[in-house]
């Protein structure tokens, strides 16, 4: 009955507010309609806010917006790590002053998408240096789903890691990755790519990922997990491709890769007249004579010094043996307006030495273990590391 009567009395008043307004020649109070705050005063009474609702961006459209109209779009890093756990991608980012993490729904692409749009991965100079735009993309976060989220960026990427358990990769995802970002919109150069530490599907690494690679691409590592039996299905079809100045390469033994695909491959290096548009500026000596160079190191190949000095090329070779076994050859041709040489390392490790290998190129502390001992290299990275890698 109260509340009945209350409503007789709201309206009663709005009534009579409404006539009064008339008899003034005033808008009534529901005809007015209160102007939206222009931006530039919204973003002022949100600063006094703390960080968290700052951050809304991330998940309200409405704030996204009204914060890209007044501040840049995009937060500059030089490094993006992508993982995921427990049904959540974690992104972390780098820049030249901080470290950000955040974590999206996996199963929802849309807000991906929406976080990915926030930054942007590119090459800064901090302190002096030189620090290229690098993504990590590590273990069951791999998916068809994520590279074609990153690919749809557009970023300057310069250098790519995998690592990890990358089981949801597939050969088709991943070349088609490499193609969409080296295409003609896709904006990127990577010149470093790192696939370390993993299991993944045969045939994934394959002669199509390496016809997708830029043509200024300078380094090419493939360590797999010692526990790993991933096939590498590298053929001589592609493997020439991989021989060019200014290169450096890590190959584990790949079933339908011999010694005499090497010798074909180090042969064509040495007969070609390099230029030094060919991947990069090629180096001078004193002279005047230029240099080009590359080196491939082969990890517990089954091939040994004699199979490497029984090689039939041009020029001449130098071998050297060290204490530890490690066995290198330099193939060299000189002329009188090029050296050319290629730098062949035969590495065979052991449990020990190859975790040590895979830590320094993962960037994982001294605590910290890789896939090959303790199933996880899902691990922190040292935030004050510059990328260089």
């Amino acid at each position: 009955m109260r509340t009945l009567k209350k409503r007789r009395n709201l309206g009663n008043t709005r009534t009579s507010s409404k006539r009064l307004a008339q008899h003034k020649g005033l808008p009534s109070s529901t005809d007015v309609r209160i102007p939206q705050l222009p931006n530039e005063m919204i973003l002022k009474i949100w600063g006094f806010m703390d960080v968290i609702p700052r951050e809304f961006r991330a998940v309200s459209r409405l704030w996204k917006l009204c914060w890209e109209s007044i501040h840049s779009k995009r937060k500059t890093l030089m490094r993006l790590r992508i993982t995921a756990t427990n049904g959540k991608y974690k992104l972390e980012g780098w820049s030249s002053v901080s470290c950000k993490c955040l974590e999206v729904d996996q199963r929802n692409v849309a807000h991906l998408l929406q976080a990915l749009s926030l930054v942007e991965l590119t090459d800064i100079e901090w302190r002096g240096w030189s620090c290229y735009s690098s993504l990590w993309l590590g273990g069951e976060a791999v998916t068809r789903e994520l590279l074609v989220a990153v690919a749809v960026q557009e970023w300057p990427i310069t250098s790519v890691k995998l690592f990890g358990n990358l089981q949801n990769v597939t050969a088709d995802s991943l070349c088609e990755f490499f193609e969409r970002i080296h295409g003609v919109d896709g904006g990127a150069e990577v010149r470093n790519i790192s696939i370390l530490d993993f299991e993944l599907p045969d045939g994934v690494i394959c002669d199509r990922l390496i016809n997708a690679m830029h043509s200024r691409l300078s380094q090419f590592y493939v360590l797999p997990s010692l526990l790993s039996v991933s096939e590498i299905s590298i053929t001589e079809q592609s493997l020439h491709r991989l021989f060019v100045p200014n290169m450096d390469v890590f190959l584990p033994r790949c079933s339908h890769l011999s010694c005499q695909h090497l010798e074909s491959s180090i042969k064509r290096y040495l007969e070609t007249a390099w230029e030094s548009d060919s991947n990069g500026i090629l180096n001078s000596n004193a002279l005047g004579k230029v240099i080009a160079t590359m080196s491939v190191t082969l990890v517990n190949w089954d091939a040994s010094l004699s199979d490497l000095s029984a090689m039939s090329v041009i020029g001449y070779k130098e071998v050297f043996v060290s204490p530890s076994g490690i066995v290198r050859v330099r193939f060299i041709s000189d002329t009188e307006n090029i050296l050319k040489e290629v730098e062949v390392t035969l590495l065979r490790v052991g449990d020990e030495t190859y975790a040590s290998l895979l830590k320094g190129e993962l960037c994982l502390s001294d605590d910290e273990s890789t896939l090959s001992l303790s199933g996880d290299s899902d691990s922190e990275l040292d935030p004050s590391l510059s990328s260089s890698n």
